[in-house]
C-alpha cells in the first residue's frame, strides 16, 4: 500500500471515529471483545443502532466479528473486537482521549455527535 492509499485507510477510520457512537464502541471494545447487547446497554441505545454502527466499523476493517458463546437454542450471537488498537494502548493517550470526549459531551450536549461527526469529515478531508 502506498502512502496516498494509506493516507486514505486513516482519514476513513478518522470520519468513522468522527460518530461519538462509534468513537464509545471503539472505547468499549478497547477493554476487549463483546456482544451487540452488552454494548447497547453501555451506550444506551437500541441493539439495531449498535448494529448499524458495527457494520460501518466492520466495512473499514477495523474490526473483526467472532462466534460468541451459545446460550441455548439458535445460532450463537457474535462477539466483536477490535483489529489493532485505535485509540493507542498507552493509559495517557486513552486517558487525554476520554477526556477530549467528555468535554465534547459536556461543552455540546444532545448536538455533540453531530458535532463530532462534522469534525472527523473535516479532519479525513484534510487527510485524504
Amino acid at each position: 500500500m502506498d502512502r496516498r492509499q494509506s493516507q486514505g485507510v486513516r482519514a476513513q477510520r478518522h470520519r468513522l471515529l468522527g460518530d461519538a457512537r462509534r468513537l464509545a464502541i471503539v472505547e468499549a471494545l478497547e477493554e476487549g471483545p463483546r456482544q451487540i447487547p452488552e454494548l447497547a446497554r453501555l451506550l444506551g441505545v437500541h441493539p439495531t443502532t449498535v448494529r448499524a454502527h458495527l457494520e460501518k466499523l466492520l466495512e473499514a476493517g477495523v474490526l473483526e466479528e467472532e462466534p460468541g458463546v451459545p446460550a441455548g437454542r439458535g445460532r450463537p450471537s457474535k462477539r466483536y473486537r477490535l483489529r489493532q488498537p485505535l485509540l493507542g494502548g498507552e493509559p495517557e493517550v486513552r486517558l487525554f482521549v476520554g477526556s477530549l470526549v467528555s468535554l465534547l459531551r459536556g461543552a455540546y450536549g444532545r448536538e455533540a455527535p453531530g458535532v463530532a461527526r462534522e469534525e472527523g469529515t473535516r479532519r479525513g478531508k484534510e487527510m485524504g
